[in-house]
């Protein structure tokens, strides 16, 4: 990919930062390698290696599930943090007529309060997000 794309994208991920709500977004390519994060210093690492443990078999569980069926979804990991994981197609290789390649978006949201509401603001807040990187993945996305 460009140098200007990889650019454009840690930019547009980075900038979920300023987002209160948001704990940490990551964007990571089929390999589980981060393309793009809110911590600068995650890019490049392993999904694995910076992921905290104590939720991590939710993030392999809903990344594996994300890349495959396509669907992305919003669970509970605590009383006032919800994780979200979306599909993000990225671009194809040098001759692919539709690029196969599958990566994820992982956003940890931190809620003002409890229950179902926040569950379903974090929902709608996610799939905003999630459909604004799919839209652009096919022009910008490594």
């Amino acid at each position: 990919a460009a140098a200007g794309d990889t650019l454009w994208t840690q930019e547009e991920v980075g900038t979920l930062g300023a987002d209160p709500l948001i704990q940490l977004a990551i964007l990571i390519d089929e390999k589980a390698a981060i393309l793009a994060s809110t911590r600068l210093e995650q890019v490049g690492r392993q999904l694995s290696d910076v992921v905290d443990p104590t939720h991590e078999s939710e993030v392999t569980d809903g990344v594996s599930s994300a890349t495959t069926s396509l669907v992305g979804r919003v669970v509970s990991i605590s009383d006032r943090q919800l994780l979200a994981i979306y599909p993000v197609t990225l671009g194809g290789k040098i001759g692919d007529i539709r690029s196969t390649r599958v990566g994820a978006l992982v956003v940890t949201l931190s809620t003002l309060s409890s229950g179902i509401t926040s569950v379903v603001i974090g929902s709608a807040m996610s799939v905003v997000l999630a459909t604004a990187f799919a839209w652009y993945s096919s022009r910008k996305l490594v």
